[in-house]
């Protein structure tokens, strides 16, 4: 089943707003040495998908590097607009700031930047 941006503007409101992104000694990581995620991870893991481990080669790059080299190993299958919305989502959140924020922004660049209006996206 493909995940669409609609499908993960769905999660968003399960999502605790104040948190801010892990920063490990060598930058965020989608996974922490105490199992917890970064924003981007804490919303694939919500499809009950896996995320790299700690440790794990994969685990700090960006969402479009790893969906493009690794999808099939994780069984990722995202539209377009749900990659491209996480990776606007992920350059925020990676700068320290609270989710809600890196949410909204994400979303208003997501909109304002790239034309994608929110419940008309391709599925492609």
């Amino acid at each position: 089943m493909k995940i669409t941006l609609n499908d993960i503007l769905g999660v968003l409101p399960m999502l605790d707003r104040d948190k801010v992104n892990w920063l490990g000694e060598y930058g965020c990581a989608y996974t922490n040495d105490m199992g917890e995620h970064c924003v981007v991870g804490e919303i694939i893991t919500a499809f009950n998908l896996a995320v790299p481990e700690f440790g794990e080669v994969g685990n700090q790059e960006s969402i479009a590097i790893l969906y493009e080299n690794s999808a099939d190993k994780y069984g990722w299958d995202f539209s377009d607009g749900a990659v491209q919305f996480l990776q606007i989502l992920q350059s925020y959140a990676d700068d320290f700031n609270e989710w809600g924020e890196c949410i909204n922004t994400a979303i208003t660049a997501l909109q304002n930047d790239y034309e994608i209006e929110i419940g008309e996206e391709n599925n492609a």
